[in-house]
């Protein structure tokens, strides 16, 4: 006699101890081993171990979950877990190696970078940037784009330190005493120097603009000349 092998069938499903079949297809089992999984809906309980995993609907994991091996989502993953991220360990989403995103990232609260952060292009803040240590960059450039710019505010807990391109030597710093920063090959505008405090200085040359008025005011050599000759007129030198 020819042996036909047919399909397992059962009208009302299957039950064992641990494992059932209902009518509609649907498994129920404490642990299932298999090299891969391409389902419209999984609903894990318990601790799910998967070599790999394609999801192309609604997952639900309601309790530890382990993949082994790579998972391609083709829709939104959403993380209803509310846990706050207090430390590398403790967060609702912890992943243990990097993170590539190809899009935008958008966080709505703070962020704590413990190592470098490599920005290829442009930052654009909106609002305050906060360094608790050191802040290092090249440059820093507004754009005269028609925006309105606040202030720039820079509190350190210690010096202001400049150096250069190397960051070997140091070029001055900005401290509670002042600064020793050198002016070099700059143009100084409407800016009083010395005013509260006089202290000592050497000019190569010099303009002065408006005639003296006072005992300490720097003299222009017209008016010299002019006074000179005037005293000389006088006394008939």
């Amino acid at each position: 006699m020819p042996v036909v092998n047919n399909p397992f069938k059962s009208l009302y499903g299957f039950q064992s101890p641990s494992f059932s079949v209902n009518a509609a297809g649907n498994l129920v089992a404490n642990n299932i081993v298999v090299n891969n999984i391409t389902a419209n809906d999984i609903t894990a309980a318990g601790i799910s171990t998967l070599t790999d995993l394609v999801v192309t609907d609604t997952t639900e994991l309601q309790g530890t979950f382990a993949l082994d091996g790579a998972a391609v989502f083709n829709d939104t993953v959403n993380i209803t877990d509310t846990s706050a991220a207090d430390s590398l360990i403790s967060a609702a989403l912890v992943v243990s190696g990097g993170v590539s995103i190809q899009n935008n990232l958008r966080v709505n609260n703070d962020s704590i970078f413990n190592s470098n952060v490599n920005i290829g292009q442009n930052l654009l803040v909106q609002n305050n940037i906060q360094a608790n240590n050191s802040l290092i960059t090249n440059s820093i450039t507004s754009v005269d784009d028609g925006s309105t710019l606040s202030d720039l505010f820079i509190e350190p807990l210690g010096d202001v330190i400049f150096k250069t391109g190397s960051q070997s030597v140091e070029v001055g710093r900005i401290d509670a005493t002042g600064s020793n920063l050198p002016v070099k090959n700059t143009i100084i505008n409407n800016t009083s120097i010395g005013l509260t405090v006089a202290s000592t200085a050497a000019f190569v040359s010099g303009t002065v603009v408006n005639t003296p008025t006072a005992a300490a005011n720097i003299t222009r050599k017209d008016y010299v000349d002019r006074t000179a000759l005037a005293y000389a007129v006088a006394f008939g030198a």
